[in-house]
């Protein structure tokens, strides 16, 4: 596996709450054989927050969902270390609920359960701002990644598809990307983006050649209560993007949301890659 990066962040340092921020570097991680070589086409995954940690069983659910979708091209995952906070994420998700849906009056029950909310979300609140920082530092990385692999492969057809904490990932990249002069990216993917419906996605949509399409629903009860809770605007894996380009197109998968942490899977339920 080829290395991208040193082994420590810039801003690395020790931090009682989070511990180390020695992170591992990000990598590309060959997942599947292309059914065709010519030309050289990849699709590459970028995971989310909660997903960091290695998952051969979810990578050969991935890999049946794209090839289910008609992709023959190679299929790689660039990993990233966002943190390993999902057990904390778990339990606040039914906190969260409870505190915004249950009626009044306050019994000791709910004072309880607000308190617990209280401390867990302080918890959370740190290892997410590391977290967004992590994913802004691994856009950077994967820039850099993807202008060396077009000089080494210049007829390479790159194609991403990005869940959750992922999505930021690559806006960063893709802004990074978006002052050379020609477009770097064949298409962009997004699915329960963990970024703003009002960040400017039309600067990063200047490294694409084909299109950004975002899939988003409202019933995603991650981004819906966590996401909410630690940002101050609405993602856009929640609700539309908010542009006039015609080349984003923004899907509402409401109907058949699979939840936030089955996208992956499902993946052949809304994309077409025959032609791609």
């Amino acid at each position: 596996m080829r290395q991208l990066l040193p082994n420590r962040m810039p801003w690395s340092q020790a931090n009682p709450t989070m511990g180390s921020l020695v992170v591992t570097p990000p990598t590309f991680r060959h997942l599947d054989d292309g059914r065709d070589r010519t030309p050289e086409r990849r699709l590459v995954i970028v995971q989310g927050y909660l997903t960091a940690r290695p998952n051969p069983s979810a990578d050969q659910l991935a890999i049946r969902a794209i090839r289910e979708a008609g992709w023959r091209g190679g299929i790689e995952r660039f990993r990233w270390q966002a943190g390993h906070t999902g057990e904390i994420a778990m339990q606040l998700i039914p906190l969260a609920a409870t505190a915004v849906l249950s009626p009044r009056p306050v019994t000791p029950l709910k004072a309880l359960q607000a308190a617990r909310l209280a401390a867990l979300c302080g918890t959370f609140a740190a290892h997410w701002k590391w977290a967004c920082l992590r994913a802004d530092w691994a856009g950077r990385r994967l820039a850099e990644a993807i202008e060396r692999r077009r000089a080494e492969h210049p007829g390479e057809e790159l194609q991403f598809v990005g869940f959750s904490l992922g999505c930021r990932v690559l806006y960063r990249a893709m802004h990074r990307l978006a002052c050379q002069s020609s477009p770097t990216i064949e298409q962009v993917h997004l699915f329960g983006g963990a970024h703003s419906r009002r960040a400017d996605w039309e600067t990063a949509l200047q490294t694409v050649r084909g299109g950004i399409s975002n899939y988003y629903s409202a019933n995603d009860r991650v981004l819906n209560y966590l996401y909410r809770m630690m940002e101050w605007n609405t993602p856009m894996g929640l609700k539309p993007i908010i542009t006039e380009d015609l080349r984003i197109e923004n899907v509402d998968t409401a109907t058949t949301f699979p939840g936030h942490h089955r996208y992956e899977e499902s993946l052949h339920t809304w994309l077409n890659l025959r032609d791609g």
